[in-house]
């Protein structure tokens, strides 16, 4: 079921989409080094240019467009099926906050 998902990502949304949908939706847990320098390493041009380039513009504003349109609802269910794991790799680590402010007096 994965390698089917990736392939219809693969062909509709581009490969950098379909990378991370795959390792969003992995059913191991990612390990937040190995995953920062999987996305930080220098690529080869080749795989860039293809990243950048496919789809066209029209096809990836189009997919944007048609994800804005989207129920509110349907994006918060979105957030909610990705697991935990996934977002304490970039989260705060202790309340897991998207944004939030410390304040230290009144």
């Amino acid at each position: 079921m994965r390698s089917a998902r990736s392939a219809t990502n693969l062909l509709s949304h581009g490969l950098l989409y379909a990378i991370a949908d795959d390792r969003i939706h992995s059913p191991i847990p990612l390990d937040p080094q190995e995953n920062w320098q999987f996305w930080a390493r220098p690529q080869p041009g080749l795989l860039q240019w293809v990243a950048r380039s496919y789809p066209p513009e029209p096809a990836r504003k189009a997919f944007l467009d048609r994800m804005l349109r989207q129920d509110h609802a349907t994006g918060i269910e979105a957030h909610y099926d990705v697991s935990n794991d996934f977002y304490a790799l970039f989260l705060d680590k202790q309340y897991r906050f998207y944004s939030a402010a410390d304040f230290h007096h009144d």
